[in-house]
């Protein structure tokens, strides 16, 4: 589910916020988030940034105050998986008002580009990755509710995940209101759309599966079943094809359990590739056990 807005921003042209009068000068258009359009823009310090513009005020500042919590809360402000935030701020261009939240810009790759085209290895890390932050997430009482491929940065110098875009973020027990088909359980028939854990876990699910072997296509005779039969057939690692397999059938506690307890990295994933690509995340999801004892559970609202 995206937004409506188009781009209209130039490379060069200039926009000031009506209230904090910074000034932010537009690079290029990075794409469409779920609830408006995200530019590279310069601030007055000549710095990068990502600015996402919406008409939806309401959307807009419900993602703001998402990002200043965990920014402050959760475990997950020295992470480098959440971006900061900086601002938000509204211009107007004729007869429109538009709302923009300033976040930190992280450079890499969307792993919308590396859909099918993933070596297990590297799905590996990036679920183990994401297992750790939905678990701190989760722990203080949120759900993200739109995790795609889109949503996610790949840092391939340090083999580092950034996610993005957090208007989909919900409270537990809170119907969710962004998602995309491919990723949402109730498409697959395989729940609700109620946030709670399994709802991630599934996307977490899908997002390696299409990683790995591509975007699964959703048609009358195409269950999930089906799918799970697809992912135990063509994934050779087994360790991988079992953390797919778990995080479709929703089976949280099982996923989360085996990122605590490195379990997800087996002694016999195959290849020194494998190895290269998650070993370098042990040390940095072995400190989940430690943190998750720390978080005590918020509510947003």
């Amino acid at each position: 589910m995206s937004s409506n807005l188009r781009p209209f921003l130039k490379p060069g042209q200039v926009i000031t916020g009506r209230w904090e009068r910074n000034c932010y000068q537009a690079v290029r258009f990075l794409g469409s988030g779920g609830s408006g359009l995200v530019y590279l823009v310069r601030d007055k310090e000549a710095r990068l940034r990502a600015m996402k513009i919406s008409t939806d005020i309401v959307g807009i500042s419900h993602e703001h105050r998402i990002l200043i919590h965990l920014n402050n809360n959760c475990g997950l402000n020295d992470s480098n998986v959440v971006p900061r935030v900086y601002e938000l701020d509204d211009f107007q261009l004729g007869p429109v008002v538009y709302h923009f939240l300033i976040t930190e810009y992280f450079t890499g790759k969307s792993l919308g580009r590396l859909v099918g085209r993933t070596k297990c290895g590297r799905a590996l890390a990036i679920g183990v990755q994401a297992i750790w932050f939905l678990s701190c997430l989760h722990k203080a009482g949120f759900i993200f509710g739109d995790l795609k491929p889109g949503n996610i940065i790949l840092d391939g110098e340090h083999d580092e995940i950034h996610i993005i875009d957090y208007g989909s973020v919900s409270v537990k027990g809170h119907c969710l209101k962004q998602y995309t088909p491919g990723y949402d359980r109730a498409s697959w028939q395989a729940g609700d759309r109620i946030a709670d854990e399994g709802y991630d876990m599934f996307s977490l699910g899908m997002l390696l599966l299409s990683l790995v072997l591509g975007k699964q296509k959703q048609t009358g005779n195409h269950s999930l079943n089906e799918v799970i039969s697809i992912a135990v057939k063509k994934i050779r690692d087994k360790t991988l094809r079992n953390l797919i397999v778990k995080c479709l059938k929703q089976e949280v506690g099982t996923c989360l359990e085996s990122a605590e307890s490195h379990e997800v990295i087996s002694a016999d994933m195959p290849g020194a590739e494998a190895g290269s690509e998650v070993g370098a995340f042990v040390n940095y999801v072995g400190a989940v056990s430690i943190i998750s004892f720390m978080l005590s559970v918020a509510y947003y609202y």
